[in-house]
């Protein structure tokens, strides 16, 4: 009777246990289904800013090429064809403004790209980690599970057979 006792307390311990071990699973699977989620808003957002580089990239191009080629003139016709060296200043410095400012705005993308890249990394990172965390609980959770199926096998020859009862705990 003592020993039927000791192996329903072990089996309530490890229902508890397994319980506990479940109820982290499904957290943890919300958390992956999160992460997933987070993942692929990521990836939108990295392939839009990513598309919104090569634009504004393109852009900058045609806009230099437009200043350029205005009224038929090469790059050298532009500046050299200045009727003083304070025209020449002034056109170079235009152009230069141009460049800076088609060159900044070109640094702002990239670094937005490289932020999402990062922060993209990051989730798959954790993702990774998770998965790992999984698994190890799921392991557990099945080694719990396979010690709890023998413990009943034995709580049933325990009743079945009380003689055996007494041979298992000596």
């Amino acid at each position: 009777d003592q020993d039927r006792r000791q192996v329903l307390a072990e089996l309530e311990g490890f229902d508890g246990q397994i319980d506990t071990l479940s109820t982290q699973v499904a957290a943890l699977d919300q958390r992956a289904a999160t992460l997933d989620a987070t993942r692929a808003e990521h990836a939108a957002a990295l392939a839009d800013a990513e598309h919104d580089l090569s634009i504004r990239r393109d852009e900058a191009g045609r806009r230099r090429c437009t200043v350029v080629r205005r009224k038929r003139r090469g790059i050298a016709r532009l500046l050299f064809d200045s009727e003083n060296p304070t025209e020449l200043r002034r056109r170079v410095r235009y152009l230069l403004a141009l460049i800076r400012a088609d060159e900044g705005k070109t640094r702002a993308y990239v670094a937005l790209v490289d932020e999402r890249k990062a922060s993209a990394a990051q989730v798959d990172t954790d993702v990774a980690a998770l998965a790992g965390v999984q698994a190890d609980l799921k392991a557990r959770l099945a080694s719990l599970e396979a010690e709890k199926s023998k413990r009943v096998s034995l709580l049933h020859d325990i009743r079945s057979r009380p003689e055996l009862a007494t041979a298992v705990l000596r």
